[in-house]
């Protein structure tokens, strides 16, 4: 019925997770979890909501997960709950890189379906040269140019470069801040250093205070490396 009201063939699927958190104890909710929380908010418990929807952002099916379900777990499911439901089909699965691992995709190839996700940032390195080259780059919109390359460990995979100066921009800008917020961080550090009297096991305490807070900046996306910090036991 549905595919019949709208005229979805469900060839082309995107898929990603949010998630919701609760104030209260949530004593009769069992999924209700602590887990990685996209409201900033980890001192709450929360639900997991996994959502397919057509390129036209129709919603075709929900579920809702423990709320400390790692995305990653969640795609096998997910992709047989649509083929319970609407059918085997030769699909393609739009997701992030939070989706991504080996066992994914080798489970995507194994039901017949293709896919298009987003790859580690690490990855970039291996594709340099074709980054840095001009040539076969293709607009697709205002800002935005990609290049398509074969994998480089000669698998059948293809790989799509993007490229756009506004994304750039925004991400300096987020280092930015990150390396700021940093700054201040290591400000407050020194003070308690100070007030310490440098003792030994205040040294070793900013040291993993530094360490948790380098650890957090990678994790959201903005790793220092321009800049070189060091802890005196002067």
């Amino acid at each position: 019925m549905y595919g019949e009201l709208f005229g979805t063939t469900y060839d082309l699927l995107l898929y990603d997770i949010t998630s919701t958190y609760f104030e209260g104890l949530c004593e009769d909710n069992p999924q209700a979890r602590r887990g990685y929380s996209r409201d900033s908010r980890p001192d709450c418990l929360q639900v997991c909501i996994a959502l397919v929807v057509t390129p036209e952002g129709l919603p075709l099916t929900y579920e809702v997960f423990d709320g400390n379900r790692t995305d990653v777990t969640t795609v096998e499911e997910i992709v047989e709950t649509m083929r319970e439901r609407y059918g085997q089909e030769r699909r393609v699965w739009v997701m992030d890189r939070g989706m991504v691992s080996e066992e994914n995709i080798e489970m995507l190839r194994e039901v017949g379906a293709s896919w298009l996700v987003g790859t580690p940032k690490t990855m970039l390195k291996k594709f340099e040269r074709q980054l840095l080259e001009e040539r076969d780059w293709c607009k697709i919109e205002s800002g935005v140019e990609v290049k398509l390359c074969a994998a480089p460990d000669g698998s059948r995979e293809t790989f799509v470069l993007c490229r756009s100066p506004l994304r750039a921009e925004k991400e300096k800008a987020m280092r930015s801040r990150q390396v700021e917020k940093l700054a201040g961080a290591l400000e407050k550090m020194q003070e308690s250093a100070k007030a310490a009297k440098r003792d030994l096991r205040g040294l070793g305490r900013t040291e993993r205070r530094v360490g948790r807070l380098m650890a957090k900046l990678s994790e959201r996306g903005a790793p220092v490396r321009d800049r070189d910090f060091r802890i005196s036991r002067s």
